[in-house]
């Protein structure tokens, strides 16, 4: 079909207005309806939101919260309804007031309502988290990467940057690497062998990186390195 054609085809619709520090929408699944809902995140609201496909209600499923800068949703207990996984208390700056919150909400019998929300971790400058399937079993992991090191100054940022993970009902933090350095931007999640596992790639100042767990330990293979320069 041509994209002219898919273009008339195409209707907008207003979902809703007036959102301030609008940064993130996921397209999920939120009451196992089989219709795509949008999770809403804001990085100046207290509440977490979704809008239900078609009528495109808004349900807050989570309030009180600060800084959130990102999330990911994925099914991990089986029921067809996902967890979301989220950071929150980012800033760039190192303070108490922004520890790097890293929690996980669990739906209550009304999808609808006010969801739990369990803090498994903390870790300053905490910016991407994303549900990683790296045993390609149906049970992703969840992998945290910080723009930065806890010690890294502006502007170069020369110091290493974890990446760190954690399995569902364990949530204990494990390390994917120490080994990048300055500045991560970015988590893409694909299936990189032709098998069921997923991988990850993640964007520093030491290039463009693919991640891959196999025989129980994480490979990791530079795709294209970045600039050296100041």
């Amino acid at each position: 079909m041509a994209v002219a054609q898919v273009a008339e085809r195409m209707v907008e619709h207003t979902i809703a207005t007036g959102l301030n520090g609008a940064y993130q929408v996921l397209a999920v699944d939120m009451n196992r309806d089989e219709r795509p809902d949008l999770l809403f995140l804001s990085t100046t609201a207290a509440e977490l939101v979704w809008f239900e496909n078609p009528a495109w209600q808004r349900h807050v499923i989570a309030t009180g919260l600060s800084s959130m800068v990102y999330l990911d949703a994925a099914d991990t207990d089986g029921d067809a309804i996902p967890e979301v996984a989220l950071a929150h208390g980012f800033s760039n700056t190192l303070s108490e007031e922004f520890p790097g919150n890293i929690s996980i909400l669990t739906h209550q019998r009304d999808t609808a309502a006010l969801w739990s929300i369990r803090e498994i971790d903390r870790m300053p400058r905490s910016h991407r988290i994303r549900f990683v399937d790296i045993e390609g079993n149906g049970q992703p992991v969840v992998v945290v990467l910080p723009i930065a090191g806890v010690d890294g100054v502006g502007p170069d940022f020369r110091t290493p940057i974890p990446i760190f993970y954690y399995r569902p009902g364990e949530w204990t933090r494990m390390t994917v690497t120490e080994a990048e350095e300055g500045r991560m931007h970015g988590a893409f999640v694909t299936r990189w062998d032709g098998s069921r596992r997923e991988a990850f790639l993640n964007a520093s100042f030491l290039g463009i990186t693919r991640n891959q767990y196999a025989n129980g330990e994480w490979i990791r293979e530079t795709l294209t390195k970045g600039d050296p320069a100041p």
